[in-house]
């Protein structure tokens, strides 16, 4: 496995990636703040030496800059273009974090005693919709009739993995094994295939 080094860097020399496939919203902006300013940087940005660029931590420089820090801990990476864009979205990629299990409301409610303050802002939109997701088994769902009434389906394929990982974090596909809702039910359905870089265009509208 690779071993990077870790330094510190002004927070200047740290030029975001154009093509960064994330934004974040004001209140969770808000919530990294409050995070950085009760435990620090526990988690180094990373930057690419080769193109002087920055691959991960882009909303961590945000908010440390709105806290009024000049400087903070960074990975060095060394790698071209096409693997720096390929980390960037590995790095963004919610699908490979893992999801929230049930035991996080418990946690939340010790949080929301003993310290108040820092569950206000744990609470953002992303802690919220995980609570109201419908909890199914992992790598599982149920198609019902009236859901996919036709069984119509698109198929997409892409040409190289960048648009795959972005697409994931624009528009995350879940893996599922999909089952009919009666045994021997059956559709015949209208199938299309799709170029994944077309369909991307059309999820983000660039």
């Amino acid at each position: 496995m690779l071993k990077h080094k870790i330094v510190s860097m002004k927070l200047s020399r740290l030029a975001p990636a154009a093509y960064n496939p994330r934004r974040i919203s004001r209140k969770a902006l808000e919530g990294l703040k409050a995070s950085l300013s009760e435990f620090g940087t526990v988690q180094p940005i990373v930057f690419n030496k080769r193109t002087k660029t920055v691959v991960g931590g882009h909303q961590r420089i945000q908010a440390l800059k709105a806290l009024g820090e000049t400087e903070a801990p960074v990975v060095i990476v060394d790698l071209d273009e096409k693997k720096e864009r390929v980390l960037n979205v590995t790095l963004n990629n919610p699908k490979i974090e893992g999801e929230f299990t049930e035991d996080l409301d418990a946690i939340l409610k010790e949080i929301s005693k003993t310290l108040p303050a820092v569950y206000r802002n744990l609470r953002m939109d992303t802690l919220e919709a995980s609570e109201k997701r419908p909890r199914h088994r992992e790598g599982e769902v149920q198609f019902t009739e009236e859901v996919m009434e036709a069984h119509n389906y698109i198929v997409l394929y892409f040409e190289n993995e960048i648009d795959w990982l972005h697409l994931q974090t624009v528009y995350p596909l879940p893996q599922v094994k999909a089952m009919d809702s009666k045994p021997g039910y059956s559709k015949i359905g209208i199938g299309r295939v799709v170029r994944g870089a077309e369909f991307l265009r059309k999820v983000t509208g660039k």
